[in-house]
């Protein structure tokens, strides 16, 4: 099927600045905090540069989003969602096991805290009589 054309008539002038716009626009590729992946007509030194990603996502992404910090396209689709969930779920499991042990090791720390006050005043009374028993020697 053939496409319909269409004559106009443009100045010299319209012509070349028809001319340079057609040169200096591309597609680009828009990934920012509003918009995970657009495609958008913009000016060829923007591309590259944020919020249009140098090239165009893969085609295998399902929902493509920009990774700015690390120069990639990278899928923000549901089931990415659940493997970030499991991994939370993970990460909580592993701090209620970190706050068991923490509790544990206070009532060690405690617990050692309390004989060694024992301790002391064994050894403070063990002191004294031997003071004592040393006076008394040497009285005799």
């Amino acid at each position: 099927m053939a496409e319909e054309t269409q004559s106009i008539e443009v100045t010299k002038t319209q012509a070349e600045m028809i001319t340079d716009l057609l040169s200096n626009f591309t597609y680009g590729y828009r990934s920012d905090v509003d918009v995970d992946c657009q495609r958008e007509l913009v000016e060829k030194s923007k591309v590259g540069h944020y919020p249009y990603a140098p090239d165009a996502p893969s085609a295998d992404l399902k929902q493509p989003v920009y990774d700015w910090i690390n120069a990639t396209w990278t899928e923000k689709a549901a089931d990415t969602i659940k493997e970030l969930s499991a991994q939370v779920d993970e990460l909580q499991a592993g701090k209620q096991a970190l706050t068991q042990q923490n509790e544990a090791l206070k009532k060690v720390v405690s617990s050692v805290n309390a004989n060694l006050g024992g301790l002391s005043a064994a050894i403070n009374q063990l002191a004294q009589q031997l003071a004592a028993k040393t006076t008394t020697e040497e009285a005799k």
